[in-house]
């Protein structure tokens, strides 16, 4: 029994006096009965990689009278491929651009660039791209005819579509694409000149498969199964909540936590008692209600880019957080939010919990919980919505008086 025991040992020891024409002659052995070291992938692995994006791209100014579009256009192509580096350890892009005014004096900006979307980290590579398949070439010819707003569009040219509050601010038309290519974000004419300098494309992807050799993905991962859907208006507050403390092994319902959430004592469930219109809950209040079921949460205030921080910390202990975020009225959900869109009065803009279960280290995409359902969101996305600004001083005094405020997490 001991001989078979330590059996590797005596073969490595012998393998170690053969002379060296018998030890090469050898080295099949040896590598049939090495073992892949844990945490290695041994052979490709099915991968897929969400939220991935661009850079924004501003090709240089080529020619015309000047770099003022004028309100003429800019009448624009943009392709986009994505492909694996020449040494697989990158996914890349590559971009190109061009944006020529619709009439003389023909200002045009015009270029290319090989952006990377994924690095991978040493001990990996990427075998394949799009499930063996690979990915087709987007190619599309649109014109800026919307003033000076940004332009956003799927990967066959046609105009994204947003929808509002009642339609949960999602694309409505939605187009998977051979491409890869979720969304086109379009900057064409602005204010003053623009080609060489403000003119320029960013490209937002639907989930890329890829096959990964070597080291398994840098992530952290809770993955909350049992999660709790909203039951009734403005309830986010209730179905975060109930999702987290189902997770911690104390199990309540989104109408039970509503109906402790609606019991709490603050100005804005006297507003809900007497118009009878459910505003939502404070993190302060929903921090107390959940510690009386079970007294293990904090509510922080976290500082201008130190908010990840305490998250990535809070993951690292296995304890999920829920977030306050706020949307403008421009927000597409999910994909892209501008920083110049703050929260308002307009009743597409809403302030809304989300739960954070998860951080994927390789490419900066957190795990989400959004009402019951899953999703991800990149690390920048987030630090945008959850530090939201109010439009004025009317809107901050009614948020901030009540303990509403941006940065708010609660772990």
């Amino acid at each position: 029994m001991k001989l078979f025991q330590h059996g590797l040992q005596l073969t490595l020891a012998f393998f170690l006096l053969m002379p060296a024409w018998a030890q090469q002659a050898n080295t099949s052995v040896i590598k049939a009965i090495t073992k892949t070291p844990a945490g290695v992938l041994a052979q490709p692995r099915d991968v897929t990689l969400h939220k991935l994006q661009t850079a924004f791209f501003v090709p240089p100014f080529k020619s015309g009278g000047d770099k003022d579009f004028g309100g003429n256009g800019p009448q624009m192509r943009i392709t986009c491929q994505l492909m694996i580096s020449s040494n697989r350890q990158q996914i890349l892009a590559m971009v190109t651009m061009s944006a020529k005014e619709s009439k003389d004096n023909w200002t045009m900006a015009e270029g290319s660039q090989v952006m990377p979307v994924f690095n991978c980290n040493p001990g990996q590579s990427i075998q394949a791209l799009g499930s063996g398949t690979g990915y087709t070439k987007m190619d599309i010819s649109v014109t800026d005819n919307n003033g000076h707003a940004d332009q956003f569009f799927l990967a066959n040219g046609q105009l994204a579509v947003t929808a509002a509050q009642n339609s949960a601010w999602e694309l409505t038309n939605p187009l998977p694409h051979s491409s890869g290519v979720e969304l086109v974000r379009v900057v064409g004419d602005v204010d003053g000149e623009e080609a060489g300098s403000r003119t320029g494309v960013e490209i937002f992807f639907a989930p890329v498969a890829i096959k990964l050799l070597g080291n398994a993905i840098n992530e952290i991962q809770l993955n909350i199964a049992s999660t709790s859907p909203t039951c009734g208006i403005n309830t986010c507050g209730s179905s975060a909540s109930s999702t987290v403390m189902t997770f911690y092994g104390f199990p309540n319902t989104c109408e039970q936590m509503k109906a402790k959430l609606d019991a709490s004592p603050n100005l804005i469930n006297t507003i809900r008692s007497v118009s009878g219109y459910n505003i939502g809950i404070d993190p302060n209040s929903m921090r107390d209600r959940m510690n009386e079921i079970n007294n293990r949460f904090t509510a922080v205030e976290a500082r201008p880019n130190q908010m990840l921080t305490h998250v990535v910390q809070a993951l690292n202990n296995r304890k999920p957080v829920i977030i306050l975020t706020g949307w403008g009225s421009r927000t597409i959900r999910n994909i892209y939010a501008n920083s110049s869109d703050p929260v308002s009065l307009n009743p597409n803009s809403v302030l809304h919990y989300l739960v954070i279960d998860g951080f994927n280290r390789q490419t900066n995409v957190y795990s989400v919980i959004d009402n019951g359902r899953r999703i991800y969101l990149k690390g920048d996305y987030i630090k945008q919505i959850v530090y939201w600004r109010p439009e004025n001083a009317i809107v901050e005094g009614a948020l901030y008086s009540n303990q509403v405020k941006p940065g708010m997490i609660i772990y």
